[in-house]
């Protein structure tokens, strides 16, 4: 999956500045999962999805359920490394990391709750 490349601002010096931020973190899935399942254990994010591994369905799973989570277009999500293995590297284009943590921590509360 291609990264999503940053919109650019340029100072009057003409540099050039990205008008966002971009977090990148790890993610343990779980595909197969019989419901959409996020915890957090002592090595970081799990992530259970419904899709099977198989035919980047599990992949297209993550992005699309992260997205939904996080409040952000399934276009801000790249999977940076990790496409056939359980464990990812995924990039949030345009959202700061201290925000990406609270909105999943937001989501977390939540589900506890149900």
């Amino acid at each position: 999956m291609g990264r999503h490349k940053g919109k650019a601002l340029h100072t009057s010096q003409g540099r050039a500045i990205k008008d966002h931020a971009d977090w990148t973190f790890e993610l343990h899935v779980r595909p197969g999962h019989p419901k959409v399942m996020l915890k957090k254990s002592e090595t970081g994010w799990v992530l259970g999805v419904r899709e099977q591994p198989r035919d980047g369905m599990a992949n297209r799973g993550v992005l699309r359920v992260l997205a939904d989570i996080l409040g952000v277009p399934v276009s801000t999500l790249s999977i940076l490394r990790g496409e056939s293995s359980r464990i990812k590297r995924i990039e949030v284009a345009g959202l700061a990391p201290e925000e990406g943590v609270r909105r999943l921590e937001v989501f977390l509360k939540k589900s506890v709750g149900q």
